[in-house]
């Protein structure tokens, strides 16, 4: 994901710099903050040196918005797209049981975000280089499947044509476990092919898709579901969203509140009892 950011100049410290084919890469420390910026004004992924584990975007923070609708805490996630590896970072501080997949086109980008954002080199966590929608569709199905998914494939054009698609979403539900939840990150900056994309999340997920506004932002978090009485009752994720305020310091209550359902039959009597 991208999202521009201003900050004074006079607190700026670029500390890497490096072309990748075409694309201009920067690390920039700004203040107590370290970014991740394509072509100069496009922050990617933003990082709080003395609190690295701590989620600073809007959009991150919007994505784990999802886990109030998981059973039980995920042990198996897949996150398409790396960036600075902030979310990769938060599900490792939080849930020592996990592990992590992660798919990241870039081979340049896994470096940066283990020598600049503090990603560590962790058993729990591998990283594989390759395109996404590539990945997804020669991927086996895992024991289990993964009960996460996050996709957050941006570049400094914007949404990856090839991972915002039929073919990746249908072969992103048949990974998933039979109560797995996928967020997905998208803008509404490319109104067309925002509404295509929902349009066939809505054919893949006919009776589970949510989407939750991200602040300030264009973004909307789209939440999916493999089987739409996986997500229960909205009691469950009030109660759910209690427990992870306390354990991430921060008011998960409120995606509840900006969550819009799809506009089908089920979804709207189901928000109907928030």
């Amino acid at each position: 994901m991208v999202q521009t950011f201003q900050s004074d100049p006079a607190e700026k410290k670029l500390l890497f710099r490096q072309f990748w084919r075409g694309l201009l890469i920067e690390v920039i420390k700004e203040g107590p903050y370290r970014s991740l910026r394509f072509d100069s004004h496009l922050v990617q992924s933003r990082v709080l040196e003395s609190q690295p584990g701590k989620l600073i975007l809007n959009y991150a923070q919007h994505m784990i918005a999802s886990l109030l609708f998981l059973p039980h805490p995920p042990k198996r996630i897949l996150m398409i797209g790396l960036g600075g590896g902030s979310l990769a970072r938060f599900f490792l501080d939080h849930f020592p049981d996990c592990h992590i997949d992660v798919v990241e086109y870039n081979e340049a980008i896994p470096p940066l975000a283990q020598d600049y954002f503090f990603l560590p080199k962790d058993p729990r966590l591998s990283i594989i280089i390759a395109d996404g929608a590539n990945y997804m569709a020669t991927t086996q199905p895992k024991q289990g499947g993964y009960e996460l998914i996050l996709v957050d494939a941006f570049d400094h054009a914007g949404m990856s044509q090839s991972v915002y698609s039929g073919l990746f979403f249908k072969a992103a539900k048949g990974l998933m476990a039979e109560k797995g939840v996928m967020a997905v990150n998208m803008t509404r900056g490319e109104q067309l092919f925002f509404d295509r994309s929902v349009e066939i999340l809505r054919g893949c997920f006919p009776d589970g898709l949510l989407r939750l506004p991200v602040n300030r932002t264009n973004n909307e978090i789209v939440l999916a579901c493999r089987q739409a009485q996986a997500w229960g009752d909205w009691s469950r994720p009030k109660a759910q969203a209690e427990i992870l305020s306390k354990q991430f310091d921060m008011d998960m209550g409120g995606f509840l509140d900006q969550i819009m359902p799809t506009g089908n039959t089920f979804w709207s009597r189901w928000s109907n009892r928030k």
